[in-house]
């Protein structure tokens, strides 16, 4: 039987490598299903509030996992779908010129970030 951090855990590891591929949403709400299924020992299902804990858990930590465009280097930038050197640069000198972005939608202020790329990182991008 595999523990229920450690299926959590799991989860997490396959949502973080599918983020580039667009397939996090997907991998999230199998994870919620998957959570609800836990056994906390064989006959004992674990009870909705331990799921609903679990799950803000998991939500917390996915979160965390979002580049961060207010403080996001040139590395962590270029992990972003479409976003290469030029781009992040581009991100960087605009945050140092005009400030922090209020929110995530900003981005598109910056020159060679238009709706098409926006919608590729709009899901793995944060201000906070």
């Amino acid at each position: 039987m595999i523990h229920k951090a450690g299926k959590i855990s799991f989860l997490l590891v396959c949502l973080f490598l599918c983020t580039a591929c667009g397939k996090q949403k997907t991998v999230f709400e199998a994870g919620a299903e998957a959570v609800e299924t836990v056994k906390m020992e064989e006959t004992e299902i674990i009870s909705k509030a331990e799921k609903e804990e679990y799950l803000d858990s998991a939500a917390e930590t996915l979160s965390n996992l979002k580049v961060n465009i207010n403080t996001a280097g040139t590395e962590e930038l270029m992990t972003l779908p479409g976003i290469g050197q030029v781009r992040a640069a581009a991100i960087i000198e605009y945050r140092e010129r005009e400030g922090e972005f209020e929110k995530i939608e900003d981005i598109m202020n910056v020159k060679g970030i238009g709706t098409g790329i926006f919608s590729k990182i709009n899901s793995l991008i944060c201000v906070k």
